[in-house]
């Protein structure tokens, strides 16, 4: 945990403050009072600090971000992608862990899908990714133009686009904007994941 995701929870804990914000600790001590103390017995509850950790990751700068991950995982992440990833890590990382997850995802082929992730993608069928390949080797650093191109190639649209590529590229049905992923990766990579779907029957 960030120590001002603790200190905000603990200040906070049977205390009212007029701020819902993350506060620096000068703030904090300014502004409490007994008179703000609740009546009712405080009560540690996980997501309270949780929340104050989700909070203190958005408001990181790069530096503490950056030390804050896992030796490990700072390895895997190339130099040249550092500010980027950490934009992935800063609107999608609650835990070093998560942000690990995120960077075995992108920059190694250590991913796995459960069965309602494989099934997103194998219902989009054959054909969508034989074009998505297509496009993706047309475009392999533009997002918008390859999903322009996937689109006119495949027809579809909406979540039948998005999520059975969210689904073959990073494993999940949910995270970082699909462009975001689409650019960090490289293209080899996406190449191989899309592949993956080239023989399943419709």
């Amino acid at each position: 945990y960030f120590p001002s995701a603790l200190v905000n929870m603990l200040a906070r804990l049977g205390h009212h403050y007029d701020s819902d914000q993350l506060l620096p600790l000068a703030r904090l001590s300014a502004e409490f009072g007994l008179g703000r103390l609740g009546k009712s017995p405080a009560r540690f509850d996980l997501a309270h600090l949780n929340h104050w950790q989700e909070l203190a990751a958005r408001q990181a700068d790069d530096e503490t971000l950056w030390h804050w991950l896992h030796v490990e995982t700072r390895a895997i992440v190339p130099k040249a992608q550092r500010s980027s990833f950490l934009e992935i890590v800063r609107s999608n990382c609650v835990f070093p862990h998560d942000a690990e997850q995120w960077a075995k995802v992108l920059f190694a082929d250590e991913m796995l899908r459960d069965a309602e992730v494989a099934s997103v993608a194998e219902r989009a069928g054959e054909r969508f990714f034989l074009a998505a390949i297509d496009a993706a080797d047309a475009h392999p650093h533009d997002c918008a133009a390859f999903l322009s191109d996937l689109k006119s190639r495949s027809g579809a649209k909406g979540k039948h686009l998005f999520m059975p590529l969210r689904a073959a590229l990073t494993g999940r049905l949910d995270g970082p904007e699909l462009a975001r992923v689409y650019e960090l990766m490289d293209t080899p990579r996406i190449q191989r994941r899309l592949a993956e779907f080239t023989y399943v029957s419709e």
